[in-house]
């Protein structure tokens, strides 16, 4: 059995993240996927939702902020995320999806701080569930969905 990590190591695993480290693709059910290959993301997928404050520091970092959100969706969000649109994850656009990676506006950092810290995960809030009262739902779906 692999012992918990350290809220340390956690945070350690984090800063090793870069937003190039996000890989992105089109799947004709799932419609856009990500996912983000390095030795600290599954250090930081591992532990879960343990992982959300080190995960959060990073939304305020030009250069981690993708790799968190991405991050931050795959452990928060298990009901599923919204990828209808075709160029949008967890709420982040993507746009010039057929270069050689995707163009993400800079003034998106902020958006996602915000849908993170004011509606899914509260700073101060760790465990095993996100605080309910101050999830975002859509009707019909359930708490652990994300839009």
């Amino acid at each position: 059995m692999m012992a918990c990590a350290s809220p340390s190591t956690l945070s350690h695993a984090a800063r090793s993240l870069h937003n190039s480290d996000v890989s992105w693709g089109l799947s004709g059910i799932a419609g856009l996927v990500a996912h983000v290959d390095s030795p600290g993301a599954k250090v930081l997928l591992r532990a879960g939702r343990r992982s959300n404050p080190a995960l959060l520091v990073l939304l305020d970092d030009p250069d981690r902020f993708v790799a968190a959100h991405v991050l931050l969706t795959v452990i928060n969000c298990r009901e599923g995320i919204d990828t209808s649109s075709g160029n949008t994850y967890n709420t982040l656009k993507l746009d010039d999806l057929t270069s050689a990676g995707p163009v993400i506006a800079p003034d998106q950092q902020v958006q996602l701080r915000r849908y993170w810290t004011q509606t899914k995960i509260p700073l101060g809030v760790v465990g095993e569930s996100p605080n309910p009262s101050l999830q975002r739902t859509i009707p019909g779906r359930s708490p652990g969905y994300c839009r």
